[in-house]
């Protein structure tokens, strides 16, 4: 059966309508449509959209991922992200010190390049 499902990102405002199929393990979620478009995207394509927020939802999930591998007592509370104006990702940690953030610092470099900066 078809089912649809609609996904608030918590990386903007938009609100993707995606259909997949419960009868497929593990099926692909493809876009029906979109039904609200954030400031940000409101100019792209709803194709472009998805992409678009899909790429920034896994990008900020992975580099919390990565950072409790450097800190495994990484918790949601001590770490604050957001976006600047060209979508690169802003991480800002509450607690390691100076040293530790370098590490971190190289660490996100590494996987990401300028698309996330550590404040």
């Amino acid at each position: 059966m078809i089912r649809h499902t609609t996904w608030k990102p918590d990386t903007c405002t938009c609100e993707i309508v995606l259909a997949w199929d419960d009868s497929i393990p593990s099926p692909d979620h493809t876009l029906e449509h979109i039904d609200h478009k954030c400031q940000i995207h409101s100019t792209s394509s709803d194709k472009d959209v998805l992409e678009k927020v899909f790429e920034e939802n896994r990008r900020k999930n992975k580099a919390f991922t990565e950072l409790q591998k450097d800190i495994p007592a990484l918790t949601p509370e001590f770490y604050d992200w957001s976006f600047d104006d060209k979508r690169n990702l802003i991480i800002k940690l509450h607690g390691p010190d100076f040293e530790t953030k370098d590490k971190i610092r190289d660490t996100l470099n590494s996987h990401f390049g300028p698309k996330v900066k550590l404040d």
